[in-house]
């Protein structure tokens, strides 16, 4: 085996982490328990325990709930897919991987009740990884004998940091200079009065630092977070809601308005504040990135603030828009419901004015969802065709009624009808799948669209349609020690 240097370790060690963030996104389902720590400090030694014992499910089970999900059997299913597309030959494919966290002393900071930072004081990490008997997958990365103290880690970070300054210099970003954190760190929240690793929060918070960006708010998501819905299909019902009482004319205006008011507030529902609240305590930090970001470009940065008030000066709206949506409930867990959109229908009458060049263009628009099946008429154009395109589309039901592609009157003007309709391949379906749904979920006593558990409800229907394909050959299935 051979012996890496500090400045190769830093190398690998960044990109074993990536691979890590892979496997994390890929098995961010894998726990149902929420069973976490009794401190911030366990926490994290839990989670390098795990590390230590290559045991990928307790890894999983000590990370943050919002953001692992609940779906208990999909690992093992992404396992033997992985197997079955020659990713990996054997579904224990981290054998010959050898990781060690020794003597590491640890120091927690409460940033808020909910949030703290722990930092890796001193120690040493092992790794080791023996190609010789190491999945084809890790073995590419050849065997490798790496050991280092905490502080070598952060030279090796600093000395890495340096090199992308210098780099960043030699093409003109001069604004974004990048410093290594004083220490190593992983940022934990408490969830349900238990303490967890959080993969969002560390990234940001690193991120932020190495920018030296304003320190995060980390009340936003939660006493101050939005209220969302008051049951389940109000997450959707109220956003139907909204877009059913007021005019398009009445809804460009609102989104113009300096203070919209509560025009916003059904939309909440689309910001849960577990699964989005690094974003909003956050936000100090992103604002002050997209103001350097604006200097570095040389563009003023009150030309964004002012992005509402010049589409205002440019373009007019008007018109009417009427939106239908009948909603399912499904009970899929706890404080987790599936709403499947049975069928939707929307009908809109628009018209844009140009103000700069005063032209005006028109659309007519029916629309229809049902099942896994979009159907719909649209009519789009400009200047005098719009009265023949409106009496066209009031009799496009009429028995005998034509169906006119493409017309340009004399003046110019245009007028092109659209027809279209598809639905999801039945070889692309798997079994069941019959309606498009959302999975939301229960914060604080509301409800919310549940980013992270829709992406994975999908994700294991069609992971399990993918291994139950003619393609999926019954010898390619490898016994799977998790099952």
């Amino acid at each position: 085996m051979r012996r890496f240097s500090k400045g190769q370790l830093a190398g690998t060690l960044f990109g074993l982490a990536f691979l890590g963030l892979v496997v994390y996104s890929a098995v961010s389902s894998i726990t149902s328990t929420d069973r976490g720590a009794e401190s911030a400090e366990k926490a994290v030694q839990e989670l390098l325990d795990a590390l230590s014992r290559e045991d990928v499910l307790a890894v999983i089970g000590v990370m943050a709930p919002f953001e692992v999900g609940s779906s208990a059997d999909l690992y093992p299913d992404i396992v033997d897919l992985a197997a079955a597309a020659g990713a990996i030959q054997s579904t224990d494919w981290l054998a010959g991987m050898d990781f060690a966290a020794e003597e590491i002393e640890m120091r927690s900071t409460l940033l808020h009740p909910d949030v703290a930072m722990v930092s890796m004081v001193s120690g040493r990490f092992e790794m080791n990884l023996d190609d010789s008997v190491a999945d084809p997958a890790l073995a590419e990365l050849g065997g490798l004998r790496a050991s280092l103290t905490v502080q070598e880690a952060l030279g090796d970070i600093d000395d890495a940091m340096r090199r992308a300054n210098r780099a960043l210099e030699e093409v003109g970003i001069s604004p974004f200079r990048l410093r290594a954190p004083d220490e190593l760190f992983v940022m934990t929240v408490r969830h349900d009065g238990r303490w967890y690793v959080s993969a969002s929060y560390t990234a940001a918070e690193y991120a932020r630092q190495s920018l030296d960006l304003p320190a995060a708010d980390f009340t936003a998501s939660r006493e101050d977070a939005p209220a969302g819905a008051d049951s389940p299909s109000d997450v959707i019902t109220d956003m139907v809601a909204v877009v059913n009482s007021r005019s398009l004319g009445e809804h460009w205006e609102a989104l113009l308005a300096d203070d919209p008011g509560g025009y916003f507030a059904p939309f909440d529902v689309l910001s849960p504040p577990d699964e989005l609240g690094v974003f909003m305590d956050y936000t100090p930090a992103m604002e002050a990135f997209s103001q350097r970001l604006g200097e570095q470009m040389g563009v003023d940065a009150s030309v964004f603030g002012n992005t509402a008030q010049i589409a205002g000066e440019l373009f007019d709206v008007d018109g009417t828009v009427a939106l239908d949506v009948s909603v399912r409930e499904e009970p899929i867990g706890d404080n987790a419901v599936a709403l499947h959109l049975e069928s939707v229908s929307m009908q809109v009458d628009a018209e844009l004015t140009d103000l700069s060049l005063g032209e005006v263009l028109y659309l007519f628009l029916d629309v229809d969802w049902t099942g896994l099946c979009l159907s719909g008429q649209a009519v789009l154009g400009n200047g005098s065709s719009r009265e023949l395109a409106k009496q066209e589309w009031a009799e496009r039901e009429l028995p005998g009624a034509s169906r006119p592609r493409t017309a340009v009157l004399r003046d110019g003007a245009t007028r092109e009808w659209v027809e279209f309709e598809q639905c999801l391949s039945g070889e692309l379906r798997p079994a069941g799948f019959d309606e498009i749904f959302v999975v939301v979920s229960e914060v604080d006593g509301s409800w919310y669209i549940s980013y992270v558990e829709t992406a994975l409800a999908y994700a294991d229907l069609f992971v399990d349609h993918a291994l139950n394909s003619p393609d999926f050959s019954s010898e390619s299935q490898l016994a799977s020690p998790l099952r």
